[in-house]
């Protein structure tokens, strides 16, 4: 009974110290729930890494003005439907039309006194040179309102099970330290979360923004008949497994996961 005592206070003190030091990295990382049966380990591993982003979308927009709608409409239709069937000699750029939107102006009366619309192109890729070129030769008539850049889904997944795998190898690596160092043989699973990458991280870029890093070295002219050469940067994304464990003077065996709900 003594031992069991002694174990237990010295399990309380270990996953103390394991919180403050040794697991300092990814905190917090352990709790221990006092059982002197079956004493339970809270803790957390984590991996991550940092991935160039892949995708890169841009957006051309025209803006038309004029005394009668449908003459704004036509000249709308006009610069989309004409750079649509430029685009459509290339296989590299995914091209759509956007948004369109036609509102009437008014004078200091409150009457209508002309209309305005606008009308976006929607140019996607994962060649970024590509995307950048189409968009230099799309330029009559339209501008570059805004680009993104994106982790495509297929990027995300290949990265995020090699994530995973890192993560758990980590969390029974910490798992197994605990454990030893508490005088068990052996742990098992009680339970594990896995929290995932989000699927929908972007970074925008707007004109104004635009037109200042076009100036710097991370966009730069190639010449008059391209677009600019383009980087799209890069983000972190991670992986964390938080788990219970239950510690064991059983031998060790082949431990079973218990089902991973992912978050």
């Amino acid at each position: 009974m003594r031992t069991l005592y002694i174990r237990g206070l010295f399990l309380g003190l270990l996953a103390s110290a394991y919180g403050g030091a040794v697991l300092a990295e990814n905190p917090p990382s352990a709790m221990v729930t006092h059982s002197v049966a079956s004493p339970q380990v809270t803790l957390q591993a984590e991996a991550g890494m940092e991935v160039p982003f892949d995708r890169i979308t841009i957006y051309l927009a025209t803006e038309q003005s004029g005394a009668r709608q449908e003459v704004v409409d036509k000249a709308l239709r006009k610069t989309i439907d004409a750079a649509l069937n430029q685009a459509k000699k290339q296989s590299s750029v995914e091209v759509s039309s956007e948004s369109y939107r036609i509102y009437p102006t008014t004078n200091d009366k409150g009457q209508i006194s002309g209309w305005r619309g606008r009308a976006e192109l929607k140019l996607k890729s994962s060649d970024f040179q590509a995307a950048s070129n189409l968009a230099a030769e799309l330029d009559t008539g339209l501008s570059i309102a805004r680009w993104e850049f994106s982790l495509s889904p297929e990027a995300l997944t290949q990265h995020t099970a090699k994530l995973i795998q890192q993560a758990f190898s980590n969390f029974e690596q910490r798992a197994s330290l605990i454990s030893q160092s508490a005088g068990f043989k052996s742990y098992q699973y009680e339970q594990l979360n896995v929290e995932t990458p989000d699927t929908n991280t972007v970074r925008p870029y707007f004109a104004k923004a635009m037109m200042a890093t076009a100036e710097s070295s991370s966009l730069r002219a190639a010449d008059a008949a391209s677009g600019p050469t383009i980087e799209g940067g890069s983000e972190r994304i991670r992986v964390a497994i938080h788990g219970t464990i239950k510690l064991s003077d059983a031998a060790p065996t082949t431990t079973t996961k218990p089902d991973q709900p992912e978050s």
